[in-house]
């Protein structure tokens, strides 16, 4: 397949590209469904197992989601999609279904941690797949379709799913559910994605050199994987993104908890408080794509919501407590400006590996730096907070923010550079 398609000019979306759109952006949208369950539930699950272990098994999840994304983005260059979402969606499936049953902290932490394997399984391929089928503008769009998609995902889980299977019988009902509808898209995508592709590719046997060579192999001309990867700064730039993965997934799994501690609320009104979170983030991909547009560089974008996000977290410190309705507004714009980064450097950057035939296995190594961040905040918020309380958790946050600015200011040239050559 030419490597031209993600930079061909602005076109129409055709039939087939505008099907496996949708499709991509409903496989999307039941993944979050099958992981933000567990954090939309938590601040009434930790009344049932405790908040330490439930802090352990996010950050369980985040080791074991982090790790496996640089695994399965590997393998995700070699194995067809089809059959990687697939098995994700029914892994991711099955462990939430065992949530629902189990009663024991023990196996509670190991199945989270398996679960986080099995989604590990479905970004990476999907990313693959919407890469090497559709054009440039069909690509973005779609990118923008999956990030709303997943932000609605999480919305409904905090507004209306996890607060219903409260309401009727308990939060395990919010598993069961998620497990119904993940099987169900599983299937769904097993036998509808190869008619959607409409013989466009056939990844048993893609050249994604363009031709020159077999994928994974080097061609003349052509650098290493580990020497393009190092050339790129994606060393610095990892630990840049572990800053924003833990700012991200601390203020998702945490605000309801935060708002249920500091201003006395039930757990239904917390939960929903917590629906703000991905509300904003939706508002993010639009905010961070225009800014990109604007300015036309990962990096510069990035540093651009970076610096928003330490103003408003300086708002935050000295504010939180006064009123629940402007914590709500504030984490809301936090998210904003965190999630608006978490678009650039999750959708974008990978495109530039491209001809490299790299797109899946760098979409897994960017991919698990936010949750080697994620790791960080699960376990160390939940006793951070309850030894410090949640104003000097704010404090902590800035400071992440602060080195998160500082580690893009150090790969910003090199970053920039490699970008332009690899357009």
């Amino acid at each position: 397949m030419s490597t031209a398609t993600l930079n061909s000019p602005k076109q129409k979306m055709t039939g087939a590209e505008l099907k496996l759109a949708v499709l991509a952006s409903i496989v999307y949208f039941v993944n979050y469904l099958a992981r933000y369950d567990f954090s939309a539930s938590l601040a009434e699950s930790s009344l049932f197992f405790g908040k330490e272990i439930i802090g352990l098994s996010l950050t369980v999840n985040a080791i074991t989601y982090g790790a496996g994304q640089i695994i399965t983005g590997i393998l995700g260059d070699k194995i067809p999609p089809k059959y990687a979402v697939t098995a994700g969606l029914l892994g991711t499936g099955l462990c939430n279904l065992m949530i629902g049953l189990i009663k024991t902290p023990a196996l509670l932490v190991g199945i989270w941690g398996l679960n986080g394997l099995m989604q590990a399984m479905i970004w990476p391929s999907l990313v693959r797949q919407l890469a090497h089928d559709l054009s440039s503008e069909a690509y973005n769009k779609t990118i923008v379709a999956t990030s709303v998609a997943s932000s609605a995902s999480s919305v409904l889980i905090y507004l209306a799913i996890v607060p219903a299977a409260i309401t009727i019988s308990s939060w395990r009902l919010a598993f069961y559910f998620a497990t119904a509808t993940a099987v169900a898209t599983a299937v769904w995508w097993f036998f509808s994605v190869k008619s959607i592709k409409a013989e466009k590719t056939d990844f048993s046997k893609i050249d994604l050199t363009d031709g020159e060579e077999p994928a994974g192999k080097e061609t003349e001309g052509k650098k290493p994987v580990f020497s393009l990867i190092v050339l790129s700064g994606i060393p610095v730039i990892y630990i840049m993104i572990a800053c924003h993965g833990l700012l991200r997934e601390s203020i998702g799994d945490w605000m309801p908890v935060l708002m249920a501690e500091t201003f006395n609320l039930s757990n239904v009104s917390a939960i929903m408080s917590g629906a703000i979170v991905p509300l904003f983030g939706v508002i993010s991909v639009f905010v961070a794509s225009k800014i990109y547009d604007i300015v036309k560089k990962e990096m510069l974008a990035c540093l651009i919501l970076w610096g928003s996000t330490i103003a408003f977290a300086a708002v935050l410190y000295f504010f939180i407590g006064y009123s629940p309705v402007l914590v709500v507004i504030l984490m809301g714009l936090l998210a904003t400006c965190i999630h608006g980064i978490n678009h650039i450097v999750t959708t974008r950057m990978q495109t530039h590996f491209k001809d490299a035939g790299l797109v899946s296995t760098v979409t897994g190594l960017l991919n698990s730096a936010t949750y080697a961040g994620a790791a960080i905040s699960g376990y160390g918020i939940a006793v951070f907070s309850d030894k410090y309380g949640w104003k000097n958790t704010v404090l902590l946050w800035a400071g992440v923010v602060a080195l998160g600015i500082l580690f893009t200011l150090i790969v910003y040239r090199r970053w920039t550079k490699f970008a332009a050559e690899h357009n």
